[in-house]
């Protein structure tokens, strides 16, 4: 990787990871999301926080990122 470049990573979310982690769900499902607190499998959890980890909400990136 060159300097100053980001590599990306492409992630697909389950359709119930999807529904809390979108941008575009209501700020408090996120919210909630990252923290950690829904009824997902252990591996949804963990790619839905870490999506949430870069959320442009900067306190729901912050709680996720801890959460992980």
């Amino acid at each position: 990787m060159t300097e100053g470049k980001k590599k990306r990573i492409q992630l697909t979310l389950s359709p119930e990871a999807a529904k809390y982690a979108h941008p575009k769900a209501p700020l408090e499902m996120r919210r909630m999301a990252a923290r950690g607190a829904l009824p997902l499998e252990a591996a949804d959890l963990v790619h839905g926080l870490f999506v949430l980890a870069h959320d442009p909400d900067t306190d729901v990136s912050i709680t996720a990122r801890k959460s992980l």
